[in-house]
């Protein structure tokens, strides 16, 4: 029986991702190309998901060459995401039923925006990759969730709009939904 639904931030309870939301704030606002921005940020985040590099040191290495400085960039990432209304909705009706925990894979300039966000706050728990020390594609990502929530994998639920992020919990017999909208949750109530 699921006692835990197990939700993705960006891309479920935020309305997108983090490098598509910066690079077209930054694209609009600086006149930078959007895909350059973008070139520089996907491939190179892993360190800092992990807690392993500064949010500066990640700015030094790749984008302090392409006009977005580091106060721009530090101003914006900290506040980039806009909550999906719909997915908070329902997620209050699961919250009747169900224990609702965030897993996702962040950074340490957003996750204290993210933890005192006063609309987030029916989440019983939260886990993040850059506290954590790993992404949902490393091992023992998912047995580190389920011990502090005190659930076995049979009874959560795994929501996320990536399906590579689906391995490590299903080899545990967590079930996973991709998400594709609200209606993909929906039926969980």
């Amino acid at each position: 029986m699921v006692k835990a639904i197990i939700l993705d931030f960006g891309g479920v309870l935020a309305t997108r991702g983090c490098w598509p939301a910066l690079a077209e704030k930054f694209s609009a606002s600086l006149g930078i190309d959007e895909q350059l921005i973008l070139n520089h940020l996907y491939g190179q985040e892993h360190p800092l998901l992990r807690g392993k590099q500064s949010t500066a040191e990640f700015w030094e290495q790749n984008l302090r060459g392409i006009g977005i400085t580091f106060d721009e960039f530090e101003k914006a990432f900290v506040h980039w995401y806009q909550l999906n209304q719909e997915v908070l909705k329902l997620a209050l009706e699961l919250k009747k039923k169900f224990k609702l925990v965030i897993l996702s894979d962040n950074f340490d300039a957003v996750t204290p925006t993210i933890r005192s966000d006063p609309a987030l706050k029916i989440f019983d728990k939260m886990f993040f990759s850059n506290e954590m020390h790993k992404i949902k594609q490393d091992a023992g990502v998912f047995e580190e969730v389920l011990e502090k929530i005190k659930l076995k994998p049979k009874d959560c639920v795994f929501v996320d709009d990536h399906k590579e992020n689906f391995v490590r919990a299903k080899e545990l017999g967590i079930k996973c939904v991709l998400f594709t909208g609200v209606e993909s949750i929906g039926e969980l109530e």
